[in-house]
């Protein structure tokens, strides 16, 4: 496990040898997943606060994620779900945590110019931001959305935005965007009938 989070990186000996002599009250990471995080806190102890961004997904069972989780000093979450996910998973509940959230202001961006670039016409759409990978759900997502579409035909298009690192199911109601600039995205935003989020 660890030769797996070392290889995945961000591999830094001297980002770790800076951790380890930091002489501040706190040291924050953010998220679990990787190397800065799994080895910064076992050099800083109970100095740790971390900001997990947990989710259900297959690294996080490995079991050098045990010791991470219990050897921070207090956890910072984004959502409810999250701390009750780490919570039955690692029995951190006595630990020190608080649900923060993780919010962004709203940007400059047209909805009809972001429909015309993608052509959606006036169709109902749904919405997924993020890295278009089957690690992210939306390779499951894709192929729920087309069975949905084959027992209930209609406009409603499902929309994906962002890398594509595994191209989903190809289906007429599933548009693929790709990369969008920030206008883009919040121009998606305003129009969406939902955002989706597996």
């Amino acid at each position: 496990a660890r030769e797996w989070i070392r290889w995945q990186g961000p591999h830094s000996p001297a980002l770790l040898d800076a951790i380890g002599s930091s002489d501040a009250d706190l040291v924050v990471f953010y998220p679990y997943l990787y190397e800065p995080t799994v080895a910064g806190i076992e050099r800083v102890g109970a100095r740790a606060v971390m900001h997990p961004a947990a989710h259900d997904e297959a690294p996080i069972r490995l079991p050098v994620f045990r010791d991470v989780f219990r050897a921070a000093r207090g956890l910072v979450f984004q959502t409810y779900a999250e701390a009750q996910f780490v919570n039955r998973l690692f029995h951190t509940a006595a630990s020190r945590q608080l649900v923060l959230g993780l919010g962004s202001d709203p940007q400059p961006g047209d909805p009809d110019e972001a429909r015309t670039a993608l052509g959606l016409g006036d169709r109902p759409y749904l919405l997924y931001v993020g890295r278009v990978d089957d690690g992210k759900g939306t390779g499951v997502l894709s192929r729920f959305f087309a069975a949905y579409k084959d027992t209930h035909p209609g406009p409603l298009a499902l929309v994906l935005a962002g890398p594509v690192v595994h191209q989903p199911v190809a289906h007429p109601d599933i548009v693929v965007a790709g990369m969008v600039d920030e206008a883009m995205k919040w121009g998606l935003l305003r129009d969406t009938v939902a955002f989706v989020h597996p």
